[in-house]
């Protein structure tokens, strides 16, 4: 399922105050089953390895391995080879993680999952048989999935621009307080606050006017883990 998010306005145009709402866009999230394997008895044509594409991090929520050989019998450990670019290094640092005791289509979750990013690979100490990794391909600047979020009541008091901002999802969430002079450069508001109210999933925001002749607000929600 792709994540989706809806993008709420409020303007101050002198007096003037109103709401417009976006359209509804898609981030880029896309289920993935990765096969990789190798020997005789791996389907034809698979690699041995999968990288990780430019802009992505893939989340890997379980892996199931099969084979027909004798090499390797039920109850054996399997490890699973990691080359992983790491943040803070240009280097590329090898790891490998346990997957076991095998047994003939087990599926093996992992908790929390294991997230990669762009420039990774994965592969196996396996000389015959084959892996099936199944999670997530995400674009790299949206990882964690944007909420619908409406804004109500846009109103001005003094120097400010409020709204109420509802989130139609009861998952735990950040709210994100953009502003913009013109409708084409939004940039994360300094002035902004968030306020809780007696509402469920319903705060309300505001941000300062600043002396602009007109200013809009844009508000996002993103989903986080629990606290």
């Amino acid at each position: 399922m792709k994540a989706k998010k809806t993008t709420q306005l409020a303007r101050i145009a002198a007096s003037v105050i109103f709401c417009a709402q976006t359209a509804i866009v898609h981030a880029d999230v896309e289920a993935m089953t990765i096969a990789i394997g190798r020997g005789t008895d791996a389907p034809t044509g698979l690699q041995a390895t999968y990288n990780v594409p430019a802009g992505k991090v893939l989340v890997i929520h379980s892996v199931q391995f099969n084979t027909t050989s004798l090499n390797i019998s039920t109850g054996d450990s399997l490890n699973i080879q990691i080359y992983e670019k790491t943040s803070n290094s240009s280097s590329t640092i090898v790891t490998y993680v346990s997957a076991g005791p095998w047994a003939k289509y087990q599926r093996q979750t992992f908790d929390p999952p294991i997230r990669l990013l762009a420039g990774s690979m994965i592969g196996s100490n396996a000389t015959y048989g084959w892996y099936l990794f199944k999670g997530l391909l995400v674009d790299s600047t949206d990882l964690f999935a944007k909420l619908d979020v409406d804004l109500i009541n846009p109103r001005t008091n003094n120097n400010q621009l409020l709204a109420e901002a509802k989130v139609r999802s009861p998952r735990p969430h950040r709210l994100l307080v953009q502003s913009s002079e013109d409708l084409l450069n939004f940039e994360l508001d300094t002035t902004a606050t968030v306020t809780a109210t007696a509402t469920p999933a319903e705060s309300t925001v505001a941000i300062q006017k600043d002396g602009a002749t007109q200013k809009f607000m844009r508000v996002m929600a993103v989903a986080r883990p629990n606290p």
